[in-house]
């Protein structure tokens, strides 16, 4: 029988504010060993929350820059990789087209994530990330994750999570809200 060898993956997130990408070896036991850890900033939201659309620019940049983790995939022969987007890309007028764009010029097809997609993998990093926080959270633990485009709040209780609310009010949001002013 053939033992189950390591295998090397790729986790793309197409931000608000910036594009990344994570490249790991996965073990047979579920291990994650990160190999690169790369991101560039984007203007994706600024467009979005700005005018409604992501600007023709703005899309040719970010196709550049996942052209360059395509060749960084291959470098690492990565066979399997999961590229999502979230908000900046969710609410543009033009997403099909920019996603049109981006699987024509790079070969990479990028799933939207819609908002309760978004705060399951928020929640499970934050679980897999904070060794204690079931520890943390039986007395009672209120988190407050501030993002590009909205505010999550997670509220645990006697150790499991009682409450998560999304508000749409991020930083990049409420900057180019007040930018009149």
């Amino acid at each position: 029988m053939k033992k189950a060898s390591r295998q090397t993956a790729a986790a793309i997130d197409v931000g608000t504010n910036f594009v990344s990408m994570m490249i790991a070896e996965i073990t047979p036991e579920g291990m994650v060993s990160p190999l690169e850890d790369v991101w560039k900033p984007t203007q994706i939201g600024r467009d979005t929350f700005s005018t409604g659309k992501i600007e023709l620019s703005s899309t040719q940049e970010l196709s550049k820059t996942l052209k360059s983790f395509v060749r960084l995939m291959k470098d690492y022969r990565v066979k399997h990789y999961q590229a999502v987007a979230t908000t900046g890309i969710r609410e543009a007028q033009n997403r099909e087209y920019v996603l049109d764009q981006i699987s024509l010029r790079t070969g990479l097809k990028v799933e939207v994530i819609n908002n309760l997609q978004e705060r399951f993998y928020e929640f499970k990093s934050m679980r897999d990330s904070i060794s204690d926080l079931h520890t943390m959270s039986e007395d009672g633990l209120l988190v407050v994750s501030l993002g590009m485009g909205g505010t999550e709040i997670f509220a645990f209780n006697a150790g499991s999570l009682q409450y998560t609310e999304y508000v749409k009010m991020g930083s990049l949001r409420l900057r180019e809200l007040l930018a009149d002013l």
